[in-house]
């Protein structure tokens, strides 16, 4: 009986040890899927970062790169640095040259602009026109500027005299500008006047005085604007119109500017293919205003400067009465600003700025 239910158990004891065996084979399929799983997971994950990684290194990103790119579109220029191609032209003419320097000047110049009124003081600002020729006048086609014309200058020693430039801005103001025309005949004496373009239909009878006088004529823009703060089709109307209207009056077109308030950056300088002329000795004749102040200005200058003054003070013209008797007693002459730099071997460069012969070559 027993061998008989022995025998019987087998199969169930068979089936059960099989199903144990399945269960634990099961049990263990888990455990190896589970780990191979969350190894998979791991490596995927490293995989990942690695790729991120990789991407950043290949192209880094500079939140600042897009401000540095707008920036640099018109960036300010650094005037200290602005004649380093002229002071290497000097260099070669002349061995003991240092390396020409400019400074940007205080922004001294008194506003002017068109008025109704042109005897007036009044400033203003009006926009240049435009529908005006922005094409820059007075140039060959291969974007060279003109030459200033200075062949029939003659040759001055800087050992006998002590030579300077006179310089009158925001004229033509025939109060003022006839009067220092009949003063600079007393010298055999030329000066450079900067004209505002505004003012030229008001005054073509001075300008045209001014140039059979023999003093140089040169552009201080249409409207008196800062320059710095026009585009590119402004800044070209405002020196177009002027140049246009010198050259009806004279015939003469000018082959200088003055930036107004002496204001300028790099793209004013690609932008006008002419030299900027600022200045070195600043008589501040539009704030003293007093003939005798603006005088003690006048002689404290220094051989190769330029000078800056204006043509709308009486001031300014009783003081130069009184300080070109005293300066001509000095062994000064005064010239025109083109005079000044052929005196001194100094190239006028187009698109440079200049302030004066003697600061770039580092005498003053």
């Amino acid at each position: 009986m027993n061998k008989e239910n022995q025998k019987r158990n087998i199969p169930k004891n068979i089936a059960i040890v099989l199903i144990g065996l399945l269960i634990v084979t099961i049990i263990g399929l888990t455990l190896i899927i589970s780990q191979n799983t969350k190894n998979s997971a791991k490596f995927v994950a490293q995989n990942a970062s690695d790729s991120q990684v990789d991407s950043n290194s290949e192209n880094p990103i500079d939140p600042t790169d897009e401000q540095i790119s707008a920036n640099n579109q018109h960036p300010t220029i650094n005037l200290s640095n602005i004649n380093t191609e002229t002071g290497k032209e000097n260099e070669k003419a002349q061995d003991s040259t240092s390396e020409a320097t400019s400074n940007k000047p205080s922004d001294s110049d008194p506003a002017i602009s068109e008025k109704t009124n042109p005897d007036s003081n009044d400033t203003g600002e009006s926009k240049p026109d435009s529908d005006s020729d922005t094409s820059v006048s007075g140039n060959n086609q291969t974007g060279k500027p003109a030459e200033t014309t200075t062949s029939e200058i003659p040759i001055h020693s800087l050992s006998e005299y002590n030579y300077v430039a006179l310089t009158f801005d925001d004229g033509p103001y025939d109060l003022v500008d006839l009067g220092i025309l009949d003063l600079l005949n007393k010298y055999d004496a030329h000066a450079t006047f900067f004209l505002v373009g505004s003012r030229i239909d008001y005054y073509p009878d001075t300008v045209k005085a001014i140039a059979e006088q023999g003093s140089e004529i040169a552009n201080h823009s249409f409207n008196h604007p800062d320059l710095t703060t026009l585009s590119y089709e402004q800044l070209l109307s405002e020196i177009n119109l002027t140049n246009e209207k010198i050259k009806q009056c004279t015939g003469i077109t000018p082959t200088m500017i003055r930036p107004p308030y002496g204001a300028c950056n790099d793209f004013v300088l690609e932008s006008l293919p002419y030299p900027l002329i600022n200045w070195n000795h600043d008589t501040e004749d539009w704030r003293l205003k007093d003939a005798n102040l603006i005088s003690q200005s006048i002689e404290n200058t220094q051989p190769g400067s330029v000078i800056l003054m204006h043509s709308l003070y009486p001031e300014t013209l009783q003081a130069l009465e009184q300080s070109l008797p005293v300066l001509y007693e000095q062994g000064y002459r005064f010239v025109t600003v083109s005079e000044l730099y052929q005196i001194y071997g100094v190239p006028l460069v187009p698109h440079g700025l200049h302030n004066s012969p003697a600061d770039e070559l580092g005498l003053n």
